[in-house]
C-alpha cells in the first residue's frame, strides 16, 4: 500500500483498520507505516533486509480508538544523525480526528558486527529526497 503526501509533510497509509481501543493497536499501526515508509525511502521490500533497531518509542493517546473506525497512520521522517533517525507518527480517525501521535528513534544495525553502523550520504539524500525537504541533525547521543 503507497504511502500519500500531505500538506503537513506526513505521509499517509491509508486502509488501515482497527480492532478495540486497546493501547497497542497505534502502536502496531505505526510499525506498519513505518515498514511501508521504509519500502519506500530505502527501496527494501524483503523484510529480512531491514537493517534498523527499534531504539526507542513513544506514542501519546488523544482519543479513544472506537471498532470499527478506518484508520489513516502518517509518518514522517523529522530527523537524521549519524547512525540514526526519527520517525514521527500521526493516528487519524476517518473523520480526520488525532487519534494518537508517537516518535521513534531508528538505529542503522549491522547484524553480522552486532552494532550500530552510520547513516550513509546516500541515505540521508533519500530521505530529504522523499520529504522533500533538508532534515535537521538529530539530537541526542549519536551526533
Amino acid at each position: 500500500m503507497p504511502l500519500s503526501s500531505s500538506s503537513t509533510g506526513f505521509r499517509s497509509a491509508s486502509g488501515i483498520s482497527t480492532w478495540v481501543g486497546t493501547p497497542i493497536i497505534p502502536r502496531r499501526y505505526m510499525e506498519e507505516a513505518r515498514t511501508q515508509y521504509w519500502r519506500q525511502v530505502a527501496s527494501v521490500d524483503d523484510p529480512d533486509r531491514i537493517d534498523y533497531i527499534l531504539a526507542e518509542a513513544q506514542v501519546r493517546y488523544h482519543q479513544r480508538i472506537l471498532y470499527p473506525d478506518l484508520l489513516r497512520v502518517q509518518v514522517r521522517t523529522s530527523a537524521v544523525g549519524r547512525t540514526s533517525f526519527e520517525l514521527e507518527y500521526r493516528v487519524m480517525a476517518g473523520d480526520g480526528g488525532l487519534l494518537a501521535s508517537g516518535r521513534t528513534t531508528m538505529v542503522l544495525y549491522d547484524y553480522e558486527k552486532g552494532r550500530s553502523r552510520r547513516i550513509p550520504p546516500e541515505l540521508r539524500a533519500a530521505f530529504e529526497g522523499f520529504e522533500g525537504r533538508e532534515l535537521p541533525r538529530r539530537r541526542g547521543s549519536d551526533g
